[in-house]
């Protein structure tokens, strides 16, 4: 999601909010076991890493579950709101768009430095702690065919037809099983799931497996 509006993005606007991603070139944050930082988009598309003060402070908003903070950098003011997933400067006012004048909102996402974007590969050892089924992928939504037998399937088969109560009566049929690989999805998870475990420890993790069924006729088109 770009929120940016229609004027060019200065020099000046990136050193402001810290440095072009890169591998730990920049400005992170502690977050559990593993590294985190976060980033804004600039108008060209590139990540750009906020200081390492910005982004404990807008963590530390997200675990308070608050929707909006606020980062001051160089006497200029901006809010970041976490539930649009933007920022933008508030000193001003954004007027419409077809005055040429207005200023832009940018998107920003939490990010681990070892989630890669090289040659379109997004992949992280994180997804494979917590799932090692999971598999590679090329783009950021990957839907693959669960195989016959593996655990995953099992596990699927048996939740379906324990939530049936149709065991043994055969009127019940598996077609396929497939496994929705939605990065953005997983990433926000993950997240989720370290902020439960920092402020109330692993104990109180409370997980299921959610599954969708649909009829063969659907699933096949």
């Amino acid at each position: 999601m770009d929120y940016y509006r229609k004027r060019k993005l200065s020099e000046v606007d990136a050193e402001s909010h810290g440095s072009p991603s890169g591998p730990r070139n920049g400005r992170t944050c502690q977050a559990g076991a593993w590294e985190i930082c976060w980033q804004w988009r600039g108008r060209d598309g590139t990540w750009i890493n906020y200081s390492e003060e910005d982004s404990a402070r807008i963590d530390a908003t997200m675990n308070r579950r608050e929707s909006m903070c606020t980062i001051i950098v160089d006497a200029v003011t901006y809010t970041v709101d976490l539930q649009k997933m933007n920022q933008r400067r508030t000193d001003v006012d954004v007027p419409d768009i077809s005055e040429g004048t207005s200023h832009p909102e940018y998107a920003v996402r939490r990010w681990h430095p070892e989630w890669s974007e090289d040659n379109g590969l997004i992949w992280n050892k994180r997804i494979r702690e917590l799932h090692p089924s999971w598999e590679s992928q090329t783009s950021s939504l990957q839907v693959c065919l669960v195989d016959v037998g593996s655990s995953d399937y099992e596990k699927v088969a048996r939740k379906l037809f324990d939530s049936e109560g149709r065991v043994t009566d055969g009127t019940h049929e598996i077609c396929r099983v497939v496994r929705v690989q939605n990065l953005d999805t997983f990433i926000n998870y993950a997240n989720e799931r370290d902020s439960i475990i920092r402020r109330r420890g692993a104990e109180m993790l409370n997980e299921d497996y959610f599954f969708h069924g649909t009829r063969g006729q659907a699933s096949e088109k």
